[in-house]
């Protein structure tokens, strides 16, 4: 199982607090090797004591320091506004990012891809797909508006990236109540050409998907691809390259064997295009 150990640094006031006990002790002892409490050494070592008790008592309201080598992980955790939303009706979702180690909000992150945090809300079977970038509210929460057309579990996925740290994915989920009613957001299937033509777990493919015209640059890149196991532990989002005028590539490697629900996306005629199709990964 991967992790991480995060060293915290030395706090400056830390710092003082543990020299200014240090004086004070080093004074007491001078004055019981010289046999005789000076006036001077007692001001001192009381001054010194007065100065580590006081930081001592702050510390609790001093901002702590971000541990060395990168900032812990989030918390994060998804809710929706109203509680429980309703096919074809607006509803908001919500992110709230808490720092893994002070429980403080996160409100350090970096902008990847033209956005703060890349949100994927798919429906459990895979039918229903959204790619959104929510916007900060206030510290720590992010939110968007959405509408969704089917009831039934939804699965919610936040790619975000802090300062000086890496990148991390939150997971969520949330239901929806109410009819099926018909989707605005249509996708037409798309065939990808496979190499090689049969997928194995743990070696990597390249996977390339026509496309409707020559491309263009959306979120700084050509192409982006969402996987997602069938049961919905693992996703993974990958960049393509260009294939010519009229095509995607794009190199992946599947953790697990099974089915994979799979959306190309991608800009076109000034129109974003969502293009689904499944992949059958062997052992």
């Amino acid at each position: 199982m991967p992790f991480r150990v995060v060293v915290p640094e030395s706090a400056p006031w830390t710092m003082v607090m543990d020299g200014a006990f240090l004086v004070a002790g080093l004074l007491l002892v001078c004055g019981v090797l010289a046999r005789s409490v000076s006036r001077l050494l007692v001001s001192g070592a009381c001054a010194a004591a007065g100065v580590a008790v006081t930081v001592m008592l702050l510390m609790p309201y001093l901002s702590p320091t971000q541990p060395a080598g990168g900032r812990p992980y989030a918390q994060g955790r998804f809710s929706t506004l109203p509680a429980r939303p309703v096919t074809g009706a607006e509803f908001t979702l919500a992110l709230r990012l808490a720092d893994g180690a002070t429980g403080r909000p996160v409100d350090d992150l970096a902008v990847h891809h033209e956005a703060a945090a890349h949100v994927v809300v798919t429906s459990e079977d895979g039918a229903v797909f959204r790619h959104v970038h929510p916007l900060r509210t206030a510290p720590g929460v992010l939110a968007v508006r959405l509408s969704l057309p089917r009831p039934g579990r939804y699965l919610a996925y936040a790619e975000i990236e802090r300062q000086e740290s890496g990148g991390q994915l939150l997971t969520g989920a949330f239901e929806v109540s109410g009819t099926a009613r018909p989707d605005a957001y249509v996708q037409q299937p798309v065939t990808p050409r496979l190499t090689p033509a049969v997928l194995v777990a743990g070696s990597p493919v390249t996977i390339e998907v026509g496309t409707q015209a020559p491309v263009q640059p959306w979120l700084g890149m050509p192409g982006h691809l969402i996987v997602r196991s069938r049961d919905g532990a693992h996703l993974a989002h990958a960049h393509g390259t260009a294939a010519g005028t009229s095509a995607l590539r794009f190199t992946l490697t599947f953790p697990e064997p099974g089915r994979y629900l799979a959306w190309v996306q991608y800009a076109a005629g000034g129109r974003l295009m969502t293009r689904p199709f499944t992949m059958d990964v062997d052992r």
